[in-house]
């Protein structure tokens, strides 16, 4: 494509006027409650504003591990590849699942369903004095959350249980899968 041809668009183009704003686009620094400036004031102006995520308290705290904190903040998310997922894009020769060998391996199944995860689930739940059958991994985060909301020791236990037992499940998978 020759050059000349883009000059008759480039004309166009850049003869289009420019809208000019009402009033002038600026930022402002605001002052905080001691009528001082401050790097705080000025953070708050810019940053963007969101609801803060529902889980952030059960998957980053004090005293906790970064791996198995972003392990719980994956399975949470629904982003942990499972086999059913390799096998879909052609990496897995098979999405059967390596801890039973019984079942296509989802996360549903990985997490839930699958004899493996659900003995240390059981584990799990029996120390930390959790009734009932387990709904989803979303629905157990909430209700621990709920359970163990004053903080105490028993709390970080409560949230590191969750996050370990997640942590095991993939770790164990993964060194079967890959034997490691």
């Amino acid at each position: 494509m020759n050059d000349h041809n883009l000059l008759p668009v480039w004309d166009i183009i850049s003869q289009q006027p420019v809208p000019q704003p009402v009033e002038a686009d600026g930022w402002r620094w605001a002052c905080n409650n001691t009528h001082t400036f401050c790097f705080k004031s000025a953070w708050e102006l810019m940053r963007s504003r969101h609801n803060a995520f529902q889980y952030a308290q059960m998957i980053w705290f004090p005293s906790h591990s970064p791996k198995m904190a972003f392990c719980l903040l994956r399975a949470l998310q629904e982003k942990i590849l499972t086999k059913s997922f390799l096998h879909d894009i052609g990496v897995s020769a098979n999405a059967t699942c390596v801890l039973c060998n019984s079942s296509q391996e989802t996360i549903s199944h990985l997490f839930f369903d699958c004899q493996f995860s659900a003995y240390l689930w059981a584990l799990c739940r029996l120390k930390l004095g959790l009734t009932g059958t387990m709904g989803t991994l979303q629905e157990e985060a909430l209700l621990i959350k709920e359970k163990f909301k004053v903080k105490v020791k028993f709390t970080v236990l409560a949230r590191a249980s969750l996050s370990a037992t997640i942590w095991h499940i993939w770790r164990e998978r993964n060194q079967r899968i890959f034997q490691l």
